[in-house]
């Protein structure tokens, strides 16, 4: 079923642009900026939205138990699935721009339903749309799928609950999709806006936020794993750089609601250092030597 939605989310991604390269008009990308704010600040407010349509790029690693070559599939799923998406997004979105009015543009809702009503005409962006909801399904899936796997992956290496370790009869982590099923509504009634852009566009920023705080601590986890490897010291440096440019864009009062989040994690960690080491931090510590 993910390979379907994912198939229904890349035709439309796909066949709009490449039949609005004849509806293209130059007028459409001028002025590059057209908003009063310099093109820095424009850039910091589109990083968040930007970011959203990469986060959950690490759920690549939660199958690994179920991968064939794990250490080299992976990581090459990684970079090549990352790079097609980035070529697919630019792309698409550069030939909405060129499509679509300006004006039309700036208020619309769904522009992609608004470009293909543009180029093909009649009721083909009501297919659009039903190719739009159809992906809200399939992310819905994984994530739902994911959050699960996450919650297992940890129980079974003692940070969390043993209840989290427990499968149904389809081998799915019941607990762990329950409490990760329950644990949005919080979010969605601390995010509630009158209207569903305004709560979307918040709930993003949130949600990004939050990613990011863990992408940063992590990265600090790697320079302090691998610190006499200069290279991984370069790219570690990097990727701390990038995520703290994003963190800056998001905005205090952004980072101080995502850090909310992650500190609700906080009763867990004293929880798990109330109990003994477990094996597999002793095997970690055996492989870093």
């Amino acid at each position: 079923m993910e390979f379907v939605f994912t198939l229904l989310k890349l035709l439309p991604l796909l066949l709009v642009p490449l039949a609005g390269l004849f509806f293209l008009k130059k007028a459409h990308f001028i002025p590059f900026n057209p908003t009063e704010g310099s093109t820095i600040g424009v850039m910091n407010a589109a990083a968040l939205l930007t970011l959203w349509g990469f986060i959950g790029v690490e759920s690549a690693t939660t199958p690994a138990e179920s991968v064939e070559n794990p250490q080299k599939t992976i990581p090459r799923a990684l970079v090549v699935g990352t790079l097609l998406v980035a070529i697919v997004y630019i792309f698409s979105s550069a030939v909405v721009q060129g499509v679509v009015p300006k004006e039309m543009l700036m208020s619309s809702k769904a522009p992609f339903a608004d470009a293909a009503q543009i180029i093909f005409g009649g009721n083909w962006y009501l297919m659009i749309s039903l190719a739009a909801s159809i992906v809200c399904l399939g992310t819905l899936n994984a994530w739902v799928l994911t959050s699960g796997q996450i919650a297992l992956g940890a129980s079974k290496d003692g940070h969390l609950p043993k209840c989290f370790s427990q499968i149904n009869s389809r081998g799915a982590p019941k607990w762990g999709i329950i409490a990760s099923s329950l644990g949005i509504i919080p979010v969605l009634v601390l995010t509630m806006n009158k209207g569903l852009v305004e709560q979307i566009n918040l709930m993003i920023d949130v949600s990004v936020t939050a990613f990011l705080l863990i992408y940063a601590l992590s990265v600090i986890s790697f320079l302090k794993l691998f610190w006499r490897n200069p290279k991984d010291i370069a790219l570690g440096l990097a990727a701390l750089s990038f995520c703290g440019w994003a963190l800056y864009s998001s905005g205090l009062k952004m980072v101080a609601f995502a850090g909310l989040i992650t500190l609700a994690g906080l009763p867990l960690y004293f929880w798990r250092k109330r109990k003994p080491k477990i094996v597999g931090e002793q095997v970690l510590s055996e492989e870093l030597g």
